[in-house]
């Protein structure tokens, strides 16, 4: 995470240049789950699902980093 205008593209294209890295195109879905998820201890398999469906309403997340779902 970083601000704009800070030099985050330039690490990014320095990152995606090992081909070992990866960096996924922004999104913010970080800051709604911290929010909502930052205070649970428990996680269970029902705040786990409601975590990866949560996670999953986030489009860029859903459209663009195309995360298997079921691998996830």
């Amino acid at each position: 995470m970083g601000m704009g205008r800070s030099g985050t593209t330039l690490l990014s294209s320095i990152l995606n240049a090992h081909p070992n890295v990866v960096v996924p195109p922004e999104s913010f879905f970080e800051l709604y789950l911290d929010r909502k998820y930052r205070n649970v201890t428990n996680w269970d398999e029902q705040t786990i699902n409601r975590f990866i469906n949560d996670l999953y309403i986030d489009r860029p997340f859903r459209l663009i980093w195309k995360v298997d779902r079921n691998l996830l």
